[in-house]
């Protein structure tokens, strides 16, 4: 799963979907991308991608990232040594004022884990 061109190929792959007519398809691979390779520019890519197909075909469901995907996002982030697209994901999460309770207390350990892989330890609280 951590393979340097995994995305990259998953993103021709889907590309590959669009061109075939399959956009329905297409769309759900380019949300997976931008899930799993958050902060990577093939994720970007697949997000402008994504954009492009709703545009073009209305069967296609861009992705409102609920708090828990959110909290994923950053967990796959940091898995993958991305620790400023983890942080922004979580920055973003914390700025949410209806964010409950229970998940900014979540949000705010995976905050922490993060500054402490970066080694930032003004920031691990």
């Amino acid at each position: 799963p951590n393979h340097p061109t995994l995305a990259a190929l998953q993103l021709d792959r889907a590309r590959l979907m669009v061109r075939e007519g399959r956009a329905k398809d297409a769309g759900a691979a380019f949300a997976a991308i931008s899930f799993e390779h958050a902060g990577s520019v093939e994720a970007a890519q697949a997000a402008n991608d994504l954009a492009a197909l709703k545009a073009i075909a209305q069967s296609v469901v861009v992705p409102n990232w609920t708090q828990d995907q959110q909290l994923d996002r950053a967990q796959l982030a940091r898995a993958q040594r991305r620790y400023d697209a983890s942080r922004g994901i979580l920055d973003e999460l914390l700025a949410r004022p209806e964010l409950s309770g229970m998940r900014r207390a979540q949000a705010l350990a995976s905050l922490s884990w993060t500054a402490y892989k970066q080694r930032d330890w003004a920031r691990c609280v």
